[in-house]
């Protein structure tokens, strides 16, 4: 009843308005037409989520004393957990994989590049020197890791192959390729030695050292 009542009353009014105001209804009829209004949606881009399969790319040595994190970019920051001591940088490209060996003392890190072909670097933390380059193909994910005494380095190929490297001269002692892609690499340090690869079926394989 009182929406009727409002209604009637507002044309009422309007009438009146007419009346009183005829030039109102000329000045109405003497507007341009309107183009339909048309609405244009802008698509939002969202960053896209970070990949499971996202390289691993910090690091720290057993004792917790050192750390290495590398960027995208390249840069690779190793520096000690002590206050006041300046990190060290480092660059590969496109890193894939970077490892402290357990007592601090080198730095591998593995990364493919434009043009030319993948290789991992090793350099001596103390003085930031390069200490050997080895050329091999570098997947992703890709791991690296190093052995107790720091002579010999294990590295991820293609998921399911494990090279073994001899830092003393830079070459390969043995080369295994694996039924199944890598998840983990580990060295144990009873008796001679041996290096653990964790399948990722979770079926582990020890490999003893030469």
């Amino acid at each position: 009843m009182k929406l009727n009542h409002s209604l009637n009353t507002f044309m009422s009014v309007g009438t009146i308005f007419l009346s009183l105001n005829p030039g109102a209804v000329n000045f109405a009829q003497d507007l341009p037409a309107q183009p339909p209004l048309t609405i244009t949606a802008t698509p939002i881009i969202l960053p896209p989520a970070a990949s499971p399969k996202a390289p691993k790319l910090a690091d720290t040595s057993a004792d917790g004393e050192f750390y290495v994190c590398a960027t995208r970019d390249g840069r690779i920051k190793c520096g000690s957990t002590e206050e006041g001591v300046t990190p060290r940088t480092f660059f590969i490209c496109q890193p894939e994989a970077i490892a402290l060996s357990p007592d601090g003392r080198l730095l591998a890190a593995a990364g493919n590049s434009n043009g030319c072909r993948s290789k991992i670097k090793v350099w001596k933390v103390k003085d930031g020197s390069l200490l050997c380059v080895l050329e091999t193909e570098v997947g992703n994910p890709s791991l690296l890791r190093f052995s107790p005494d720091g002579i010999f380095l294990a590295s991820t190929t293609a998921g399911s192959r494990i090279d073994l490297w001899h830092l003393g001269d830079g070459k390969i002692k043995w080369s295994e390729t694996l039924p199944k892609n890598i998840s983990h690499l580990a060295f144990t340090s009873q008796g001679c030695g041996a290096l653990v690869a964790v399948c990722e079926d979770g079926k582990a394989i020890s490999i003893p050292l030469p």
